[in-house]
């Protein structure tokens, strides 16, 4: 066997062995990518976000299912591909429910602040 083909079967096994890690760091991205969107979903529930913004939660929800089924079917870039949608979607309903909770809270204290401006523009003079 010459050098050329040596050279030929190690670059050739180097790759194969490549490929594989590959395929294997695949498995575990997805992994850890479902949890980022696990702890995003637990974090949008705990905000509110299934009042507020209800239709997000559930496509997050959605997406972080079909990502552990696609786990399952070892179809790993489709599965990162939906776990980070999760996450998005996750954070979006968060960052709406903390809207929602922020515009409750500044019409509440509109009102207060009329209600004590009516009170006070009621007092008699002294």
């Amino acid at each position: 066997m010459n050098v050329l083909q040596r050279i030929s079967r190690l670059l050739t096994a180097m790759t194969l062995g490549c490929l594989l890690a590959g395929c294997a760091g695949d498995g575990s991205l997805l992994a850890d990518k479902i949890k980022a969107g696990e702890s995003a979903v637990v974090a949008a529930r705990d905000s509110s976000a299934s009042v507020s913004a209800a239709a997000d939660l559930k496509s997050a929800e959605e997406k972080l299912a079909a990502a552990r089924a696609a786990e399952l079917e070892k179809e790993y870039d489709a599965g990162v591909r939906l776990a980070e949608e999760a996450q998005v979607d996750a954070d979006y309903a968060r960052a709406r429910a903390t809207a929602a909770k922020a515009r409750k809270t500044a019409d509440d204290m509109r009102a207060n602040v009329k209600a004590l401006k009516k009170e006070v523009e009621s007092m008699p003079l002294q």
